[in-house]
Formats: structure tokens, sequence, C-alpha cells
């Protein structure tokens, strides 16, 4: 009964999200009109919201990247026996500085927009010092959790990486090399909307190439889907974290857990309309495109999870 109300909820999720999907398709500039904070020939708003969003709203990837890979490095420290266990809790280490340092470098990325805040050397060393401290920390605070626990939140950290990692690389190919789509703060930028394309355009490079000589931004045809919002919806990933972490598997914790994803991804993905950055349909996809890796991923590293606790007499 439990299993078929759970289909029910997701078969009205699908419906509402496709009948939204197909308004956002007919008005997507419309609504990015009403909604961009933009002045006409300005590439860049200055409203806060979205300028706060874009600097920082990707920063829960890479948190959740640092978090997964600490987990790898303490299943490698109680699991792996072999000589390659030194080695492969070297390597789940330097993921975790990883993380945290490009993620780092994509903030200063957004201020240097912004504000002129360059990486220059001392910003750099800054940053490799702050991310060394921070991958100790997360490595650490991870020390006094159960071998048990550990062995079920490694099936989750390999949901949250595989997700993160094929989701964001899917995403970052199609933008530009697919879709070719301009955005809207482009468009507002030539105050001429006759560049505006549909979702379902595939421009690939054509629409860059032949607009080359208007010296646009080189993300100004990348709209489609929205990066930030794929980023943040790895997030996603926590709908399942109640079933491999049994504190959270409680009405609050089950309610958490799916309230927390929904709202982060959708501020992200208003702040991306708001600062003109992307059209609705680009959130929307980038949205859904994410809970597809999340449900096929799940299917696969759940039903080895229980074959694996199975075999390990209930772990």
């Amino acid at each position: 009964m439990q299993k078929n109300n759970k289909l029910i909820y997701f078969f009205i999720i699908a419906i509402l999200f496709l009948a939204l999907f197909i308004f956002a398709t007919f008005f997507d500039l419309q609504i990015s009109q009403i909604f961009a904070d933009l002045q006409i020939g300005s590439y860049y708003s200055s409203n806060f919201f979205a300028v706060f969003f874009e600097i920082f709203g990707e920063s829960v990837l890479y948190i959740m990247l640092s978090l997964a890979f600490a987990v790898m490095f303490w299943a490698v420290f109680y699991f792996v026996k072999n000589k390659t266990k030194y080695l492969l809790e070297g390597i789940a280490v330097i993921f975790v500085f990883g993380s945290y340092f490009f993620g780092g470098f994509r903030i200063f990325g957004y201020l240097s927009l912004y504000f002129q805040i360059e990486l220059n050397t001392l910003n750099l060393i800054i940053l490799i010092v702050f991310s060394i401290i921070l991958s100790f920390f997360t490595v650490f605070l991870l020390k006094n959790i159960k071998k048990e626990l550990i062995f079920n939140l490694f099936w989750f950290s390999l949901l949250v990486i595989c997700v993160a990692i094929l989701s964001n690389f899917l995403t970052q190919i199609i933008k530009g090399d697919v879709f070719g789509r301009m955005r809207f703060r482009a468009i507002n930028f030539l105050n001429d909307f006759s560049f505006y394309s549909p979702w379902y355009v595939f421009n690939g490079n054509s629409l860059a190439q032949s607009l080359s000589f208007l010296d646009l931004p080189s993300d100004a045809f990348r709209s489609f889907p929205s990066g930030h919002t794929v980023a943040c919806a790895t997030t996603f990933c926590l709908f399942f974290l109640p079933k491999y972490f049994q504190k959270f598997n409680t009405k609050t914790g089950r309610f958490f857990c799916s309230a927390l994803p929904i709202f982060l991804t959708s501020v992200i993905g208003v702040s991306r309309i708001v600062g003109g950055a992307h059209f609705l349909t680009d959130v929307l996809f980038g949205a859904f495109l994410v809970l597809g890796f999340v449900f096929v991923f799940q299917k696969i590293f759940y039903s080895t999870f229980k074959k694996k606790c199975h075999l390990n007499s209930g772990i």
C-alpha cells in the first residue's frame, strides 16, 4: 500500500512538472522579461539575491562531494586490508581537498566578474590553506562514526559522487555543444529579442560562431540547461539518506531530507531567472535531469547495498 502511495505521489509530481515545463516552453521569454532584474543594455544583474547565489550557489555541490569523499576515506580505512589501502586513502583525501579547492576557485571566478577580486598569488595561497584546513576537519569529523554506519554511508556517498559527476559533466557538454542557447542577459545586453530561441532548438556552436563579431562574454551561449541548478539539485540525493542513515528514518527526518533539497534548488533556480542567466525551462530541465540520475543510481546502489547487508549478517 505504501509503495502504491509513493507511485501516486511520483505520478502527480511528474504531471505537475510536465505541465509547468510545457507552460514555460511557450512563455519562457515573457517570464524572464517580467522577473529578470536587469537594466536594458546590461549583461550582469546588480540584484543582491541573484548575485549572491551566482557566486555561492554551486557551493553545496562541492560540500556534498567533500563529505562523500571523506566517507570514502573511512570506508577504505575500515574495509580495505590489502597493500592498496594507503594509496586509496591518499586518493580520497586528495579528492576531499580538490572538491573544496575547485569550489573556492569557482567562487573567485564569480567574484572577479562582480567585484574585480582576482585570484592572485596571495588569494591562491589563502584558498589552498583554507581548503587543507576544511579537508582536515571534514575527514576527522567522521572519525567517531561507527564502522557499520560508514558501511551504509559508503553506498549513499557512491550515489552522491556518481550523480554529481555525471549530471554536471553531461550538462557542461550539452550547454554549448548541443543547444548553444543564448542567455536572456545576453539578449538583454543587445536589446534585441529576435535572438531568443526556444529550448528545443539545437544551435550547437553555430549561433555563437555567427555572432562572434558581437564580442559577447564566453558564456553567452550556454543557457540550457542551468548549471547552477544542476549543481544544487545534487542535494536530491538526500531524498534517500533515511534508507542508509536510520537516525533520519523518522517522519521529521524524511521531511527534512525532502524539503531541504527542494527549497535550496528552487531558490537557486529562481535566482538564476532573476539574474537573467537562465530561462525557466533551463532551470526545470536541469532539476529534472539530476532527479533522473538520482533515481537510476539509487536503484542500482540500494539493491547492491541490501545484498551486501544480507551477506554481512545485518550490517
